[in-house]
């Protein structure tokens, strides 16, 4: 069902006013009108939404005024935006960040949670409020979503950005981590370093995430002639005594990139049961964030900021529009060398 023009006029304006196009007054009614190809009789439908849910003021021969966020928080028809998460997830960086990111905006984030093994029930849950006037739109993280489901959010009435998880066509904005270039960032450092041996292993079953890992550093190492060994998931488990297994042949690698930080821990013990060192005889870098484990702050590390995919995620979706091109946005990682590497030693 096709929405009504003044809905459509009246989201674009809300998306305005939410990212700060109109600080505080909005244009002409006419000049409005003509700008967005609309009458004024379907304007002035969008702009009486709009001050119905608080967002703005008009004014007897004074104009349409836009209400200051701090001033929002007491409207009894509040604007809400819909963060969708699996029930087996916690709130976590991320979805605190989008959060703190919505309140700075004067809106309010409703949680919803539904299990990954009921994606219908979800998708029409979430259609329904994206149906509701005060509802922005919906982020939803922690959900894998196909796309056929990813296609059905993008037919919504309302915008919806699917947060660091991608569908194998792009038919809604996303914004991930950018793993790929994270696997670049990894390879690129060690053979600077003069390694042209070097492994990637990952205790976590494949999915696309780590997939981009492992292929970025796939990718520079072989485009310099280097060696390339993978290790994954089923025949890679969390556990030093296949990291010995790994070290112990004399072609062993020289660096080693982990997929996790307890990977790289078991790493660094397999090294030392065989009396090799780090970073002498073996070059260590860890990937990803794990909160429940502080021992990856030991390793070079490439990190990423959930902080930050939290607070441009709510900005995608507020810069995002039912039946627009979708775009896909990536957040770099950041490097941090804490001295787990070295040029490598000629092996013996």
């Amino acid at each position: 069902m096709r929405e009504a023009k003044h809905n459509t006029v009246m989201r674009l304006l809300r998306s305005r006013i939410l990212r700060g196009v109109y600080k505080d007054r909005l244009p002409g009614e006419v000049d409005l009108a003509r700008e967005m190809g609309v009458s004024t009789v379907t304007l002035g439908h969008a702009l009486m939404r709009l001050e119905a849910i608080g967002l703005i003021q008009r004014r007897w021969r004074s104009g349409t005024f836009v209400v200051p966020p701090e001033e929002r928080a007491g409207m009894s028809a509040p604007v809400t935006v819909l963060l969708s998460l699996s029930a087996a997830a916690e709130p976590g960086t991320v979805s605190h960040a989008f959060g703190k990111a919505a309140q700075a905006h004067g809106m309010e984030m409703t949680i919803a949670l539904h299990p990954d093994a009921e994606m219908d029930r979800m998708i029409h849950d979430v259609l329904a409020r994206l149906r509701t006037v005060n509802c922005v739109g919906a982020a939803v993280m922690d959900h894998r979503l196909d796309s056929a489901h990813a296609l059905r959010l993008a037919s919504a009435a309302g915008p919806a950005v699917l947060v660091d998880w991608e569908t194998p066509d792009l038919v809604l904005p996303t914004i991930t981590f950018d793993d790929l270039e994270a696997g670049h960032m990894a390879a690129a450092h060690l053979l600077k370093l003069g390694h042209r041996r070097i492994a990637f292993v990952d205790p976590i079953l494949p999915d696309p995430i780590r997939t981009a890992r492992s292929n970025g550093v796939a990718e520079l190492v072989r485009r310099t002639g280097g060696w390339f060994h993978e290790r994954r998931a089923p025949d890679f488990v969390f556990g030093v005594p296949v990291c010995i297994d790994l070290l112990r042949p004399q072609d062993r690698p020289t660096a080693v990139v982990c997929g996790a930080s307890l990977t790289a821990l078991d790493m660094a013990k397999a090294a030392e049961s065989l009396g090799l060192s780090v970073p002498g005889d073996l070059s260590l870098v860890s990937m990803g964030n794990q909160g429940f484990s502080k021992e990856w702050r030991t390793f070079t590390h490439i990190v990423f900021d959930e902080e930050a995919l939290g607070a441009q995620a709510l900005e995608l979706l507020l810069d995002s529009a039912p039946g627009g091109e979708p775009r896909r946005v990536r957040v770099p990682g950041q490097f941090i060398d804490r001295g787990t590497t070295a040029p490598p030693r000629e092996q013996k």
